[in-house]
């Protein structure tokens, strides 16, 4: 009996079947979600007072209620009339939620409260029972600010894993609680998410104004970035796109709200009512449809913005002290060429503005340190349009590579593992067996092979473990040989989208140092341990400082939850037995396994996340590995996959960056050059290296005997192309058999060393990795 939201209607029908509409209405329509009726321009219009009903938001005819009531507009002459879309005033029913939603969370709360919880920055323990009035975090906060050496407390991590909003009640299962500041890593990101909410409010306000389309601005999706900061995209009607102007109005607007130091406030609401609320917006609806059926949804509200968000969230709008629009960009909705474009808005906050002033002189030197561009002046790699997303190394580049594979090598003799070569291309039965095929597909270079038997899906490997447990398979296996450790160079691809692509950080076929151990479940934790030794010793080399996180079962996973369970727990007794410092990163496990993301923090305060461990119970049962046990029964291996240095080439894009292109000497494309003072020592500048290459055949080391530049600007070339050592040679060096030694930085000089001591320093710098 209900109409579609948009149909023609002559007035004699309109009027029999508008009368049976409205008094469907009056039994489920609050007027409280609804604008009243235009008069203007109607003869005939139904009173509000007629619509004095309850909303009832889980009610499954809501939207098609409001649809109704909102078609009421017709005339008395027999003419045709347009039944307008419905608007909800989204406010009043996020309020209408809000205060039901905080009554029943109250009350849980007050009948399930924690007597005592932890404080483990403060090292004690703090009564709830003696502090009745302690409701919410926020509460906690405020009682012990003054004995916190902290300004600014953004949000709670509790039992060490969940992140929560200050504003959330202290639930029952609150055992620790940690304040969050913006010097925590999830702190900065937990701020800038809530950034990209304020951006969003100002984009709506703003473009809103826009009063050549009916619907301006709808907002589409707004996460932090790794990097720092944050985005958020929207679609313009008209093809509207955004200018320079348009960014500094969106920046003043961010600040105005920002000061008016509103709440985000959040509650937890049905799917249903969610896809009514934004029922106007096909991204949000997009979203909803990702979202279980039984699962809630909570949505935010800031200022005048309400949006769908997971959360968590700072406490108010006023902890955002200074913000920059950093660029905007087309994209295409979902990376499709075939759907609209959207436009995409970069921005960054922080507390105050001398802490921006810092980001933009911290900017300016990345711009100086991007691998692009040190990798263009060093002439280490380089990309071409006839291969996207795959770097061509060049000799230097590739040298340092060569150096890179060699360290992982030697450590593997020292470790007890065994390298592998494993197959390039798999058929799709290997890959659905793996599980890969209906987790992965999307992101595979897939083909087509036809054969005696017909067409047989082919498709390159994007990662190595699949064909590693072939390996394991393709013998008996007896207890007494495990762990079995394989250890594989081979390249891997996967099909980014071309707008992700980036540099050595983003690319489609990269090599990874990849590893398989297949233990029994009594060596799981001397495995794990041994592997996350592993990476320290490897980093230390690096002088990059590293965090550890522990991600759990993902929404997707294989196997059943009991051993998923066991799995977890393993990990976490590593990481304890170590006491390293660690964090939970839930649902961010691999489909098949829980894991332990490393992340490394640059010399310019940023994070990357390169290494992995993954402990998998699952693979082996999908392959049906097994070994003979101590009873001489099967039994099943356990599988950790294990990265050190992740993708090589995105490792070498984060060195690159660290050490701004002033290579090590032991990783050094360029570890010496040899300088004649004139062309008369440069049968000696020859002997020179010669002798060097002689005693150690892995140093990279040139000559300079050309004529065509003067020598002082052949130092000056060879300190600008980073040469660690300069070796400079005249008559007092061939007399003595000896090398002047200067270093590349400006005006520091080693002095005369014999060659023989010469090779000796670079042994000592090899040697400690310096």
């Amino acid at each position: 009996e209900t109409p579609p939201p948009s149909t023609t209607l002559s007035h004699s029908s309109m009027l029999s079947k508008n009368k049976h509409w409205l008094h469907k209405a009056r039994v489920s329509l609050s007027r409280s979600v609804l604008p009243p009726p235009r008069s203007a321009s109607c003869s005939r219009v139904a009173s509000p007072a007629s619509f004095n009903t309850s909303f009832t938001p889980a009610s499954s005819q809501s939207l098609q209620h409001l649809i109704c009531v909102s078609s009421c507009y017709y005339s008395t002459t027999n003419v045709t009339t347009t039944i307008p879309q419905p608007k909800i005033d989204k406010e009043r029913m996020f309020n209408q939620l809000r205060d039901k939603y905080l009554e029943t969370r109250r009350d849980m709360i007050a009948m399930n409260r924690p007597d005592i919880i932890d404080l483990p920055q403060m090292k004690v323990q703090f009564s709830l029972l003696e502090n009745p009035q302690i409701l919410t975090f926020e509460d906690l906060f405020q009682k012990l600010k003054k004995k916190l050496s902290m300004k600014q407390v953004l949000a709670v991590r509790v039992n060490r894993e969940y992140i929560r909003d200050l504003a959330e009640f202290i639930g029952d299962d609150v055992k620790t609680v940690d304040f969050i500041t913006f010097e925590d890593q999830d702190g900065r990101q937990l701020y800038w998410h809530s950034s990209a909410h304020l951006l969003g409010l100002a984009m709506e306000a703003y473009f809103k104004q826009d009063n050549n389309a009916e619907n301006p601005v709808k907002l589409c999706d707004g996460p932090p970035l790794n990097e720092g900061g944050f985005f958020y995209e929207a679609y313009l009607e008209n093809g509207r796109t955004i200018t320079r102007e348009d960014e500094q109005k969106l920046e003043r607007i961010m600040m105005y709200e920002a000061k008016k130091n509103s709440k985000f406030e959040r509650i937890e609401i049905s799917k249903e009512d969610a896809r009514i609320m934004f029922h106007d917006n096909k991204y949000k609806q997009e979203i909803l449809d990702k979202i279980p059926e039984d699962e809630v949804v909570s949505v935010y509200k800031s200022g005048d913005l309400i949006d769908l968000c997971r959360g968590p969230h700072i406490a108010r709008t006023g902890l955002i002290g200074a913000a920059k629009i950093r660029q905007t960009s087309g994209i295409y909705h979902k990376g499709d060429k075939e759907q609209e474009v959207l436009q995409r808005v970069y921005a960054i906050t922080f507390p105050d503005s001398k802490q921006m002033k810092e980001w933009e002189q911290n900017m300016a030197e990345r711009a100086q340190r991007d691998h692009r561009v040190v990798g263009a002046k060093q002439k280490l790699w380089m990309f071409h349009s006839a291969a996207p997303g795959n770097p061509f190394f060049l000799p230097h580049g590739t040298r340092i590579f060569t150096r890179l594979i060699d360290m992982m090598r030697r450590e593997y003799r020292l470790r007890g593992y065994e390298e592998v070569i494993s197959p390039q291309m798999f058929n799709k039965e290997l890959w659905k067996t793996s599980g890969h095929w209906t987790h992965y597909r999307d992101d595979m270079f897939l083909m087509n092979e036809k054969d005696e038997h017909g067409e047989e899906c082919m498709g390159l490997k994007p990662m190595n473990c699949p064909g590693h447990c072939l390996m394991f398979a393709h013998e008996k296996r007896s207890y007494r040989e495990l762990p079995v450790r394989f250890a594989d160079f081979s390249p891997l691809h996967r099909n980014e989208l071309s707008g992700a692509l980036t540099g050595l950080t983003r690319v489609r076929r990269f090599v990874q140092d990849d590893a398989h151990i297949f233990c029994r479940r009594d060596q799981v934790a001397k495995e794990i341990q041994d592997c996350l030794q592993f990476v320290k010793d490897v980093y230390s080399r690096f002088q990059l400082p590293l965090s550890f996180k522990l991600s759990t079962r993902p929404e997707k996973f294989m196997g059943g939850t009991e051993l998923w369970n066991e799995a977890e727990a393993s990990l976490r007794n590593a990481l304890e037995n170590l006491e390293l410092p660690w964090e939970i990163n839930h649902g961010d496990g691999a489909f098949y396994g829980p894991k332990i993301d490393i992340t490394v923090k640059d010399s310019l305060d940023r994070f990357h996340q390169c290494a992995t461990i993954q402990l998998d119970f699952q693979l082996p049962q999908q392959f049906e590995l097994k070994y003979m046990s101590e009873d001489e029964h099967d039994a099943r291996p356990v599988m950790i996959h294990r990265a050190i240095l992740g993708s090589v080439e995105r490792f070498m894009a984060v060195v690159t960056e660290h050490f701004a292109g002033k290579w090590p000497f032991w990783i050094s494309p360029r570890q010496a050059v040899v300088i004649p003072v004139s062309p008369d020592f440069n049968d000696y500048a020859r002997e020179v290296a010669e002798k060097i290459l002689n005693e150690r055949p892995d140093t990279y080391i040139d000559v300079w005997d050309h004529n065509h530049l003067r020598f002082n600007k052949k130092i000056r070339e060879a300190q600008l192309n980073q040469y660690n050592f300069l070796l400079i040679v005249g008559e007092k060096e061939r007399e003595g058999k000896s090398v002047a030694v200067r270093t590349r930085e400006e005006g520091k000089q080693i002095g005369s060393l014999s060659v023989d001591k010469l090779i000796e320093l670079f042994d000592e710098k090899t040697a400690n990795f310096e």
